[in-house]
């Protein structure tokens, strides 16, 4: 791995030690080495919804606790991203009032996990850019440790290459039922045979939304994560992420 090839002595690494590969892989002597993740001892500690600081970083030896809860950065994949963001902010010298101020105001960008909605206690999210395996996987992983089985997924479209089968294990764990469309619904659909997990075909968004809402429960998620490009229904990424949302927006007004 050259992921610290070009660093030298004084400079910062920032390592996610929940990565089973990077924790394998720590810089070369000389480098400071600041992690975050969920074990023990990370300086910066994910902690339910929230960050946690190592005492040295806070007045007093007390360390600073960022509650990210009341942001849209409360998602387990936000949470992670926001834990290095601190680090890369505290290594250049910016104060905690400054951190605190752009974690309230950032705007995650479209069509990556972002609310759209909420209707009778079930959240939907869209993650349109999801357009490949590794990116799914990664959404549903980023639900953490107690979301099993509370989400009803929407993938499908046009197949990027990616192996479908790696989805399995992400299937089994998170998904509560999947509601497949597009050209590789067929295929993902035996991925959701092989985990066990219940599964309908859609003709389109529309279906695939109320389809999804009428599986899921009070307290679960609808996410739109396709796994596929869209050009085989969608004019792109962004196009299914907003007929996601308006499908959304015309469900809850029937009530």
């Amino acid at each position: 791995m050259q992921l610290f090839a070009w660093q030298g002595r004084g400079d910062t690494a920032i390592i996610g030690t929940d990565d089973v590969l990077l924790a394998a892989a720590p810089p070369t002597a000389g480098e400071k080495l600041y992690s975050f993740g969920t074990h023990p001892g990370c300086r910066a500690r994910v902690e339910g919804e929230a960050v946690r600081l190592e005492p040295d970083f806070g007045p007093e030896g007390t360390g600073e606790l960022y509650e990210l809860s009341g942001t849209r950065l409360h998602s387990r994949v936000n949470l992670y991203n926001a834990a290095a963001a601190i680090l890369a902010v505290r290594a250049f010298g910016c104060e905690e009032e400054g951190i605190r101020a752009g974690l309230a105001d950032f705007q995650p960008p479209q069509h990556r996990m972002t609310p759209v909605g909420e209707i009778d206690g079930v959240r939907f999210i869209n993650d349109s850019k999801a357009t490949n395996v590794g990116a799914v996987v990664a959404a549903l992983a980023g639900f953490g440790q107690g979301a099993e089985k509370e989400v009803v997924l929407i993938a499908g479209g046009r197949n990027k290459g990616g192996d479908f089968a790696a989805l399995v294990p992400s299937f089994r764990q998170y998904a509560k039922h999947v509601v497949l469309i597009g050209e590789s619904a067929s295929d993902l659909a035996e991925v959701a045979e092989g985990a066990g997990v219940g599964f309908q075909l859609a003709a389109d968004m529309e279906e695939a939304v109320a389809s999804a809402f009428a599986a899921a429960s009070q307290g679960d998620t609808v996410l739109l994560a396709p796994a596929c490009a869209s050009f085989d229904m969608f004019r792109s990424y962004e196009h299914r992420g907003e007929e996601f949302g308006r499908c959304v927006g015309e469900l809850a007004e029937k009530g």
